[in-house]
């Protein structure tokens, strides 16, 4: 037998016994303990068992049995608020803890104190409202409540859309034409939560469309809401997760939008933007008849009668 022959052999030996030590550890090595979710406990670390959900639940669905199971945590990385197993007087009941949920818990979120409505026969409404918040329900169709897609829990903004009360003092109504000549539209509320549609606080998946839409404000915001339904019409604007962008609180607020601002036709009629109208300004007004269009040049308005 040559040298190259024995050099072959002897290497193939050698990874024989390796490849053969590594499966002797791997066979010997005990499976490391998994808790209820699958996820590996680390025998090392000290463990505490919390409730966690066992599937997504909706704001406004009251806990079953089934809704909830033990699984282990990190001792150190309980959080507060947390329901853990030493913490309840009886941990092993069917419904460790009871009440109606605030808001939306995923699959496999712990469940906290502070998202439970405790009794979940008191009015949930009033139990789930924010400290100095108020409950103020409005009037909704399809086109005034988007669609239908406004669900429990969404940020809207709250548009009123109303006929302006013109001036009959003369000098007024002159600067008036310059800026509406009746209907007018403007953001009177943004970033308002929405409590319930309906008698619905249950944020379900369907989409239906609601009659009544209950709203978290403000006292302040409250009365603004109750003088804003007698002026004219209200309506929801559906706004994008996360977005809390406020334009009304800044010093340039937008500008109301107003049926001479959104018409080229009255625009037109009235001879220009209403950026032209200012005292001194040369203006005409036609008059349209079927076919044919008469001119009138108006005096340049100088502020004097």
């Amino acid at each position: 037998m040559n040298r190259q022959t024995l050099i072959i052999l002897g290497g193939g030996l050698v990874a024989a016994l390796l490849v053969a030590l590594i499966m002797q550890a791997m066979v010997g090595k005990p499976a490391a303990p998994v808790d209820q979710s699958g996820v590996v406990v680390r025998q090392d670390v000290p463990q505490s068992e919390i409730l966690v959900a066992t599937r997504t639940l909706d704001m406004g669905s009251v806990l079953a049995p089934a809704d909830m199971e033990w699984i282990n945590w990190p001792t150190n990385s309980v959080f507060e608020g947390a329901v853990t197993r030493d913490s309840l007087e009886n941990p092993n009941s069917d419904l460790p803890v009871e009440g109606r949920l605030r808001r939306r818990v995923a699959k496999g979120e712990p469940l906290v104190i502070s998202a439970l409505v405790q009794d979940s026969e008191v009015n949930f409404i009033a139990a789930t409202l924010s400290d100095g918040m108020r409950a103020v329900a409005i009037n909704v169709d399809a086109q005034t409540s988007v669609g239908g897609f406004v669900k429990p829990g969404d940020m809207v903004d709250v548009i009123m859309t109303y006929n302006v009360a013109l001036p009959t003092d003369p000098e007024l109504a002159e600067a008036t034409n310059s800026i509406v000549t009746r209907e007018a539209s403007q953001t009177i509320l943004e970033n308002v939560k929405i409590m319930a549609v309906d008698q619905s606080a249950t944020d379900s998946s369907e989409v239906s469309v609601g009659r009544t839409i209950t709203l978290e404000v403000t006292p302040e915001q409250g009365e603004t809401i109750a003088l804003a339904a007698n002026m004219g019409t209200l309506s929801l604007s559906l706004r994008k997760i996360g977005d809390d962008a406020i334009r009304l609180s800044s010093e340039n607020q937008p500008q109301s939008v107003t049926d001479l601002r959104i018409s080229n036709v009255i625009q037109e009629i009235m001879n220009g933007s209403p950026d032209q109208y200012q005292k001194g300004a040369d203006r005409t007004i036609k008059i349209y008849n079927g076919n044919q269009v008469q001119t009138f040049t108006i005096e340049p308005y100088t502020g004097q009668r």
